[in-house]
């Protein structure tokens, strides 16, 4: 069978028009796997971390996904904590344990919290998804 190359906007479309997380990492592999060059993955990384912030906003757990405010505040559950430098300091060690410590206490596991603190910045769509799919004690 003879596979239809997708142009590059083909597959910014499909990811745009992704409904959940886990369609929107699909439509995300198909098109990392179709491109290679720098620009093109460029152009991928920021719709896919567009429409993923998006599927977060619109997500009835959006509150567990950790989102940095205008005022450079690391905003979780109606909590927030001031983030002052880059990953390599203070701040960033005491914004992790933050994050750690907030869904702790809503009674995620520690596995979804290892995986939202992984994910959330870069990635967000695989943050919700491991929301989505985890069992959550308190709800």
């Amino acid at each position: 069978m003879i596979e239809m190359m997708m142009s590059l906007n083909d597959c910014i479309a499909t990811i745009n028009g992704a409904v959940d997380p886990f369609e929107l990492e699909v439509a995300m592999q198909n098109a990392f796997n179709r491109y290679d060059n720098q620009r093109a993955i460029r152009r991928i990384r920021i719709a896919v971390k567009i429409k993923g912030r998006q599927l977060c906003c619109q997500s009835t757990k959006n509150d567990f996904i950790p989102r940095i405010s205008s005022t450079n505040r690391l905003i979780l559950m109606l909590q927030s904590v001031k983030l002052v430098g880059n990953k390599d300091n203070l701040s960033y060690k005491i914004a992790e344990q933050f994050v750690r410590d907030t869904l702790r206490n809503a009674g995620i596991n520690d596995i979804v919290i290892d995986a939202v603190w992984l994910w959330w910045l870069d990635y967000p769509h695989r943050a919700l998804a491991a929301i989505l799919t985890c069992d959550l004690i308190n709800f």
